[in-house]
């Protein structure tokens, strides 16, 4: 298969070997593995291609930021630039599955549209943290988590509610947001979740097919 290229690559840190043709890409992983095992005498076998080799991510974990437009700020949503905190403002990628990526970025138009803020690592305010998206590949069940530097949120049905009727519009016919669940961190810290959850709508789970089967 063709290398193919992103408006975000190579600033955007979600991916390192996008322009490589995905055949040079499991020979050079082939590789890399070889001597990690070599110590103990065990045969590193070809890599089994990926089918598909694109679009295949089915969970994504996207910070959010700030970023200065005009005289305010917007909030922005995607991967951060290599070796940095700065967030890539992501409107394309390769990798994400591509209902996980529309989910996202309907989230971040209806945080731009109502002024939500994004969390500052440096003052620690803000409210968005991350967004956390995991889908069922059989199934195409979504489940939507907003990770938030606090607790306190009004309507977060109706919020919840006008998501999901945006969303459905847009994402595959055959898939499906099943939940949306709020996770609060309020600690200075560089880890995602925090301990407590709270379900706006729907089930806090999603279901999954592997063979015959069922998670």
């Amino acid at each position: 298969m063709a290398a193919v290229n992103c408006r975000h690559f190579p600033r955007c840190g979600g991916c390192s070997t996008l322009t490589v043709p995905y055949k040079e890409q499991c020979v050079r992983k082939n590789r890399s593995l070889e001597p990690v095992f070599s110590p103990f005498k065990i045969d590193i076998l070809p890599i089994i291609p990926s089918n598909p080799a694109f679009y295949y991510r089915h969970k994504v974990q996207l910070p959010f930021g700030n970023q200065r437009n005009g005289s305010s700020r917007k909030c922005v949503l995607g991967c951060y630039s290599g070796d940095s905190h700065d967030v890539v403002d992501q409107y394309e990628c390769m990798i994400q599955d591509r209902d996980c990526s529309i989910v996202a970025w309907c989230v971040r138009d209806w945080a731009n549209k109502n002024s939500v803020p994004a969390y500052n690592e440096t003052t620690g305010k803000g409210f968005l943290r991350h967004v956390v998206i995991r889908k069922g590949a059989a199934t195409g069940e979504i489940l939507l988590g907003l990770v938030t530097n606090g607790e306190r949120i009004d309507g977060s049905r109706r919020i919840a509610s006008m998501l999901i009727d945006t969303i459905q519009k847009k994402i595959a016919e055959k898939s499906s947001v099943v939940g949306i669940i709020q996770n609060v961190n309020t600690r200075a810290t560089n880890v995602v979740l925090g301990n407590k959850e709270i379900v706006w709508w729907g089930r806090p789970y999603l279901k999954e097919r592997l063979g015959q089967l069922r998670f």
